[in-house]
């Protein structure tokens, strides 16, 4: 089920603390910039879903099992990075990440289960819908379009998007958004890149 467990302020808090720990607010960056890396996020999903690849979560929790150690990042490397729900959860941490810098608070009632069966009862299914045929195009409708429409609004709309199109690839999204939290803790500096 994907919104078990699920507190997105509390993720807010930590993606930002995480963020700030690695060197991404060492800098002063407009609300532009942040959200670009939203949608960077969101293309390299795109991509990863034209390659075919998605994470192989059952043989990672089972090797992961096995291992005595505590930390275990060449298996999430081997298993989950770069697929289509590591991008997704990408693209949720820098949403997470950009709703803690600036303080935001989502409603514990709006990104539940309940709300997303909802939506995709009420929109996914629609003619309008069914018509959009690729992962890429439904990207596009869900999420990309909010994002840019949004602004200085707020962004938890997006964040809905994102998780409402995990549900409908059958996707745990909030497992992955832990998981990679937690290898992300790990990495070097800004994760190796300039900015």
């Amino acid at each position: 089920m994907v919104m078990k467990n699920m507190n997105l302020n509390e993720l807010a808090k930590k993606a930002f603390e995480n963020a700030k720990a690695k060197g991404f607010h060492d800098e002063k960056h407009t609300d532009g910039h942040y959200l670009m890396l939203v949608m960077c996020e969101l293309a390299e999903a795109v991509e990863a879903d034209r390659c075919g690849k998605r994470a192989d979560r059952k043989e990672y929790e089972r090797l992961v099992g096995a291992c005595e150690e505590k930390s275990h990042p060449h298996l999430f490397e081997m298993y989950i990075k770069d697929s289509l729900e590591d991008e997704l959860s990408d693209a949720v941490i820098r949403l997470l990440d950009y709703i803690g810098m600036k303080g935001f608070v989502i409603p514990e009632d709006y990104v539940t289960k309940e709300n997303i069966i909802k939506t995709l009862n009420s929109t996914f299914r629609t003619k309008e819908w069914a018509d959009l045929q690729t992962f890429a195009e439904r990207i596009f409708m869900s999420c990309c379009n909010n994002l840019l429409r949004m602004g200085d609004d707020y962004p938890d709309s997006v964040v809905y998007s994102v998780f409402a199109m995990a549900e409908l690839y059958e996707i745990d999204l909030i497992w992955f958004v832990r998981e990679k939290m937690k290898y992300n803790e790990k990495r070097e500096l800004l994760h190796g890149k300039s900015y």
